[in-house]
């Protein structure tokens, strides 16, 4: 909980962020007393030059600096009330998060049990398949409203290894087309350091990342989010199966907690591909 309210103190008072979603009139109020600020040593000259009652010249000095009190008064207001409603909205949008992933739980649950109870492994594979393309598209519809996910898939390494392709049809938001000129390798790309090093990995912006793989032929996200799917062997060791991997339109868009909301849907991945392996 301490870790979602400091990244969320942090995503709405961010400088930068700050100034990106000023609201229109405080923007406005911040250029005039820009304006007057500029203008402020024009009048005082003026008002020493006019030939005015020295009272009136005092009035229309303090009136001057009234109005830019006044005016940064209300600007300052005006952030403080934006910035309350994104705190407050960004709680609940970390509140339905977790209402999702509850509620996700037990049909999660139920899918995998139901690709265990499936009679032959060709039926066991073909019900699996299925299953792993709806956790795919519940990670990409968690992140969709909230974070701006747009697409998202699953990675295992080829048979050869060295390189990382999608998962059959366990993607979203990709075209047949797009799916077949995807192949990542291991030792340069984002999910290929997450499936060598079993821990999640942010990138934002992906572009600028020095581990992010350009694929010609595909638009370039803004943010990646990529966690492991740790499976355990039989002699008790861990290691990876596959890598899920989330898209998104908006910059900086994922945080740490985002990692763990996905990993819950990684878990039920990893239970998947063991009830497909079954015998």
């Amino acid at each position: 909980m301490l870790d979602s309210l400091r990244n969320a103190v942090d995503t709405v008072f961010a400088p930068h962020r700050v100034l990106a979603r000023m609201p229109p009139n405080a923007a406005l109020m911040l250029l005039a007393i820009g304006v007057l600020a500029w203008a402020g040593p024009n009048l005082r000259s003026a008002l020493r030059g006019a030939l005015l009652p020295g009272w009136l010249k005092v009035f229309l000095a303090y009136l001057f600096l009234t109005v830019i009190a006044l005016l940064a008064t209300m600007m300052f207001v005006m952030l403080c009330r934006d910035m309350v409603l994104r705190l407050y909205r960004h709680r609940r949008v970390l509140i339905d998060s977790v209402r999702i992933l509850g509620e996700l739980s037990d049909v999660m649950s139920a899918l995998v049990q139901a690709v265990y109870a499936g009679g032959t492994h060709a039926e066991r594979q073909n019900l699996g398949g299925l299953v792993l393309r709806c956790l795919v598209a519940a990670s990409c519809a968690l992140f969709r409203n909230s974070r701006g996910a747009n697409r998202a898939l699953l990675f295992v390494c080829t048979p050869q290894g060295g390189a990382l392709v999608p998962f059959k049809d366990a993607h979203v938001g990709f075209t047949s087309e797009e799916i077949e000129l995807i192949n990542l390798p291991i030792e340069n790309s984002v999910a290929g350091w997450v499936y060598a090093n079993a821990k999640p990995y942010v990138a934002a912006p992906a572009g600028q990342d020095d581990l992010f793989a350009e694929i010609q032929g595909l638009s370039v996200p803004q943010s990646v989010l990529c966690v492991p799917v740790t499976r355990v062997g039989t002699g008790g060791e861990v290691g990876v199966a596959a890598v899920l991997s989330v898209d998104s339109t908006e910059a900086d868009a994922f945080r740490d907690y985002n990692a763990r909301q996905l990993q819950v849907i990684a878990s039920r991945v990893s239970d998947v591909f063991a009830a497909m392996s079954q015998e």
